[in-house]
């Protein structure tokens, strides 16, 4: 009696934390009869971000252009984060220096930032990776996907611009820094700022890319790379038809057999 009541708690535990990981879009993926629609990845495995694993990410099923799109997504959240942790630590300098212009609250906004904008971040590339991945099956995750990137790549370039008394060392705030004598905040501000205006491009170029792609297969699959043998026996039995012309595109492919032969 005791192991079904301990059976039922764990079982009301994961449904609850799954649901509450839905709620907020992301949930571990599609049940199994979806993941053999959707591919080879197995999304019950949860492997990312590493420690917290909240969600599945891996890059080994996919192929070109699919993988070079995942990668690009996944280089925009990485730069933020790395963004976010490079205001702290030049907050953190600004504060440190005797100066009235610049308030200490902004290290508590900076460590905010740190955690929101990074899970803002995230939580929008892990829903354009599940698009690109689950195709028109789950058009939510593309729609989340669009609307956060468009709000993010906006919110990028407003904070590459702002300064006053915000924790972001925006083009704007260059001016007050330099009247505190902080030259390293400075150059610390430039890498920020062209850190925020590469991703918001990165962005855009994805949202361009994504609408091309969306609804194809991204995965690799059995026998794909046979198909440039196929292709191969194909023209060789053009050239057999082609008269002259086919006879002397075979002697040139002989001719560059024997090279690679030799080399």
């Amino acid at each position: 009696m005791v192991d079904l009541r301990k059976q039922v708690v764990n079982q009301f535990a994961k449904q609850t934390f799954s649901k509450a990981k839905e709620s907020i879009g992301i949930d571990g993926g599609p049940s199994t009869q979806e993941e053999n629609q959707g591919g080879p990845i197995n999304w019950q495995h949860y492997n990312y971000p590493p420690l917290i694993r909240l969600v599945h990410y891996s890059t080994d099923q996919l192929k070109q252009p699919f993988l070079g799109l995942a990668k690009k997504m996944h280089a925009c959240a990485i730069l933020i984060v790395i963004n976010q942790l490079i205001n702290l630590l030049n907050c953190i300098i600004e504060s440190a220096v005797d100066c009235p212009q610049i308030k200490n609250i902004i290290v508590l906004y900076s460590i905010l930032n740190v955690a929101i904008l990074s899970f803002a971040a995230m939580f929008s590339f892990s829903n354009g990776y599940y698009a690109l991945c689950q195709g028109p099956s789950h058009p939510r995750r593309l729609l989340v996907y669009r609307i956060s990137q468009v709000i993010l790549c906006i919110c990028w370039f407003v904070f590459s611009i702002v300064g006053g008394n915000s924790p972001f060392d925006g083009w704007a705030k260059f001016k007050q820094l330099s009247q505190c004598n902080l030259g390293f905040s400075i150059f610390l501000g430039v890498v920020q700022n062209l850190i925020y205006l590469v991703v918001c491009g990165m962005g855009v170029y994805n949202l361009v890319v994504m609408r091309r792609l969306y609804g194809e297969d991204p995965f690799i699959r059995d026998g794909e790379q046979a198909q440039p043998v196929a292709n191969t026996a194909g023209e060789e039995q053009q050239e057999e038809k082609g008269g002259f012309g086919g006879m002397f595109k075979k002697i040139g492919r002989a001719n560059r057999d024997k090279s690679d032969d030799e080399i």
